[in-house]
């Protein structure tokens, strides 16, 4: 019996205890749901499904395993705004993913800050989530630019509480500054003093840096 594509018919069928059956029979926690490398936890995260992931993560999925992955469990449950699941994803090895990118160039910060979810954005950050991550290979953006672009003074705030720099340049050279000027409503203004306000401190280090390196 190939217990793995047991499985997968199972989740496929959403029959819990079926899936329970296929594991306890052996079959891989991390299986590969529809072969296009996201393993059936993210599939899980995703949907919300608190137990499923639960069930999963005892049996012995690893967010780990994700790694050659175009998104993760981290992701997922972070996009689609599931609290419960990532704290799930988090009290195993979850912390992994933090600074991954998916296949936007985005780690799970930047997905929260996507969803306008500062609540979850806090939560990453205390688990240990760079805030200043950014796919430097491709000229990616930094959760800060990302939050700047959409006028969001409350999660611009709580990004330079953590040190966001807001001159780390991105997609077509512009920084988070850059972003700020253009904003013009009211809470975009918000975004922009406190994007001026934080950047001379930047400015200084990196002059300071430059001159320890001459």
């Amino acid at each position: 019996m190939d217990w793995d594509e047991y499985l997968r018919e199972a989740c496929h069928a959403d029959d819990m205890e079926q899936i329970r059956y296929a594991l306890e029979q052996g079959a891989d926690p991390n299986v590969d749901l529809y072969h296009n490398g996201r393993i059936l936890l993210y599939w899980a995260a995703r949907s919300g499904r608190a137990d499923f992931v639960r069930l999963l993560l005892q049996a012995g999925a690893q967010v780990a395993r994700e790694e050659q992955a175009d998104s993760t469990s981290v992701h997922g449950a972070v996009e689609h705004n599931h609290r419960e699941v990532l704290e799930l994803l988090l009290a195993a090895d979850g912390a992994a993913a933090l600074d991954w990118f998916d296949y936007i160039d985005r780690t799970p910060l930047m997905c929260a800050v996507d969803e306008n979810n500062t609540e979850l954005a806090e939560r990453l950050l205390r688990a240990g989530a760079s805030v200043n991550a950014h796919n430097a290979a491709c000229i990616g953006d930094t959760a800060l630019k990302r939050a700047a672009e959409r006028g969001d003074s409350e999660m611009v705030r709580l990004l330079l509480d953590a040190r966001a720099d807001p001159l780390i340049s991105g997609w077509m050279g512009r920084t988070p500054w850059d972003e700020a000027q253009q904003r013009r409503s009211a809470e975009g203004l918000q975004v922009r003093e406190l994007i001026e306000k934080a950047a001379p401190q930047f400015m200084r280090q990196e002059t300071k840096t430059r001159k320890r390196t001459k």
